[in-house]
């Protein structure tokens, strides 16, 4: 699990090898189970997460009962409404694991102490939320305006590993599709030379 981190600090950020120890020491390691709620829609979320394995998601849940899946968060993925946790103020969305999963949870003493023990700390911050930013961007273009097969490739090149993982209820709902659109979707790419391309 430290492994995992640590890889991602020396490939991403260049970090040596003391100073990743000292930032997992102001971590919190969790192993988790499939289905279980981190942060709750409209309570204050105590922590942003990093997953080392599995996957997690946030999502929103309308007047109606149904759910909106906003993102997913596998491998080396950062995941939390970490304005909200700052700022102490009830999180817009829940985060909850699909998979089993191992995580480092970062609460706001973390973010606190963090620039006396990397300089750069502020600048990876930048970089990891215009990162979510773009990906937001991007997500929102596509729902506005293109076709479904269109968000399912791109869906496919963003999340490669999670398209085959993940179930298709969950797929469709952050495509902003109904089940049997993207049923549809995938069996008109099955035979198409892109689709086998991709796959």
């Amino acid at each position: 699990m430290n492994n995992t981190f640590k890889t991602y600090l020396f490939t991403r950020y260049k970090i040596k090898e003391e100073i990743a120890d000292n930032i997992i020491a102001l971590l919190s390691p969790r192993k988790i189970t499939k289905g279980t709620v981190l942060t709750r829609q409209g309570e204050i979320s105590p922590y942003v997460c990093f997953v080392a394995s599995g996957c997690l998601r946030s999502y929103v849940t309308d007047k109606k009962g149904k759910t909106h899946i906003l993102s997913f968060a596998p491998k080396e993925k950062w995941i939390g409404d970490q304005l909200g946790m700052m700022q102490g103020e009830p999180s817009i969305f829940s985060i909850d694991a699909v998979e089993d999963s191992e995580v480092f949870l970062a609460c706001h003493t973390f973010f606190e102490k963090m620039p006396a023990v990397y300089e750069h700390f502020h600048q990876v911050c930048i970089i990891e939320m215009l990162d979510q930013l773009r990906l937001m961007q991007k997500r929102i273009l596509y729902l506005q305006g293109v076709f479904g097969d269109e968000r399912y490739l791109d869906f496919m090149e963003s999340y490669p590993e999670l398209a085959i993982r993940l179930p298709q209820y969950m797929i469709a709902s952050y495509l902003g599709l109904s089940r049997q659109s993207l049923s549809r979707i995938r069996g008109k790419l099955a035979g198409s030379h892109v689709y086998s391309k991709e796959n």
